[in-house]
């Protein structure tokens, strides 16, 4: 095995103060439009204020136990940890697998806090499929997620969770379907939205 290779495989130490500006600048990543960080990191994690707030000043990097449950939940923290242990290679695996994605979720359905104001889009992180996406905003990924998890979820359900009107939450499912995102299967007089195999190709796809 070629040195190179082998300087690749043995990871860098790891100098606790440069662990804590990247654990300190991930939180504040995820955080730029939050106006409480500690309190909703927090409120998510369940680790005191006191201890969230030393590493927001970078006084000190988290023990393993905290440092394990950030990178369940933030994006930015799990990116952090693929970088610091020296395998960036594990981010690009997550990026194709929608991970940050689905995290971002999990964090909107635990706290209002972490969901966008208005109607910020996004295109799903799969290089694959890339062509194949139009952008989606956070309702849609949201209701995307419920059917991937077998939920029967409708348009009253987006509307209430959403606080929009039914009429909004129809258009962001039509536009799901259009897409080839999901297919609604019918049974006797009602039914429910599941996953496409693959959605279609579209070119060009209007953001509400």
């Amino acid at each position: 095995m070629s040195p190179s290779k082998i300087g690749h495989m043995l990871p860098k130490k790891i100098d606790d103060k440069a662990l804590a500006v990247s654990i300190a600048d991930a939180l504040k990543e995820n955080h730029q439009d939050v106006i409480s960080t500690i309190k909703n990191i927090s409120y998510v994690t369940g680790i005191s204020p006191e201890t969230i707030a030393k590493w927001h000043k970078q006084q000190n990097p988290p023990k393993a136990a905290h440092l394990l449950t950030l990178s369940g939940h933030y994006p930015s923290v799990l990116k952090a940890v693929t970088e610091i242990i020296g395998w960036p290679e594990l981010w690009d695996a997550a990026l194709r697998e929608n991970i940050p994605q689905r995290m971002q979720i999990r964090l909107q359905e635990k706290s209002a806090f972490y969901r966008p104001r208005g109607d910020k889009s996004v295109t799903p992180q799969n290089p694959k499929d890339a062509v194949f996406c139009p952008p989606l905003h956070a309702r849609q990924l949201w209701f995307l997620e419920e059917v991937r998890k077998g939920r029967h979820v409708c348009s009253a359900d987006l509307a209430s969770t959403w606080h929009i009107t039914v009429r909004t939450a129809k258009r962001d499912i039509s536009m799901l379907v259009t897409a080839g995102f999901i297919q609604f299967h019918r049974s006797g007089r009602g039914g429910w939205y599941e996953l496409q195999p693959k959605p279609r190709k579209i070119h060009k796809m209007p953001i509400p």
